[in-house]
């Protein structure tokens, strides 16, 4: 290998991967402590207090499998470039819509035809939650699904497989083709059990993406709510 090569790692830091397992731990925690007092009230006959408590942990018990996904994922997604050389370490569940089995393969530059990407949102009770989603073709016909990014729009949104997927255009200069927006099947909340619609899904309607606009706007104040909502029912818990 040529020492000279261009080198790029791109995977989450220590760091990053720390605050994401502690957040996951902290979310656990406190839908299993919500579920065990309520046990315990519901025990020593607290009805109302031990059915608020238990319908809470119900509520947040999908949310929290959803960010342990995330969790795994984001800790063992990688991409490495040196020279003309792409290694991909792509884990399963990188995908809130998407079927994305494991791919893990070294490939050269110039067996990735092109990139696509597109916007998907869903939509529950007026909160969208818009995903931009990367997939790489290859030379093969192969079709890879890379990665997304979520919440776009909010101030909780990320970007960096945007800018992983950026790299890779520049640097071996291949094609990056943008599909049009489309609108998926909404599972729970937005977010947990969506389903993606096809590759070929004609784009939104203008009626649609100015309802969109407006959706992120409401997805931020909704999203500020649960963060608030989730640091009381936490300072609770500690006080029961």
């Amino acid at each position: 290998m040529n020492s000279n090569a261009r080198v790029f790692d791109f995977r989450q830091s220590k760091y990053q991967r720390f605050v994401l397992v502690l957040g996951a731990a902290i979310l656990g925690c406190l839908v299993i402590g919500m579920a065990v007092i309520a046990t315990v009230l519901l025990l020593n006959r607290n009805y109302l207090i031990a059915a608020i408590l238990g319908g809470t942990a119900w509520f947040m018990y999908p949310i929290a499998r959803f960010v342990l996904r995330e969790v795994q994922a984001n800790w063992r997604w990688r991409l490495r470039i040196e020279g003309d050389v792409i290694d991909l370490w792509l884990p399963e569940h990188r995908s809130q819509a998407h079927e994305t089995p494991e791919f893990i393969r070294t490939l050269h530059s110039s067996e990735i035809a092109a990139i696509f990407t597109r916007e998907e949102s869903y939509r529950k009770f007026g909160i969208v939650n818009v995903v931009r989603v990367f997939a790489l073709q290859l030379t093969s016909g192969e079709f890879v699904f890379l990665g997304e990014d979520s919440l776009l729009g909010t101030r909780h949104g990320t970007c960096c497989t945007a800018d992983r997927a950026d790299v890779l255009r520049s640097v071996f200069s291949i094609p990056m083709h943008e599909l049009p927006a489309v609108i998926g099947k909404t599972g729970y909340l937005g977010i947990v059990n969506n389903e993606a619609p096809g590759w070929e899904e004609a784009g939104m309607s203008e009626a649609e993406l100015e309802e969109l606009a407006q959706g992120k706007e409401r997805s931020n104040t909704f999203l500020t709510f649960v963060s608030l909502a989730i640091s009381i029912l936490y300072g609770i818990q500690y006080l029961l």
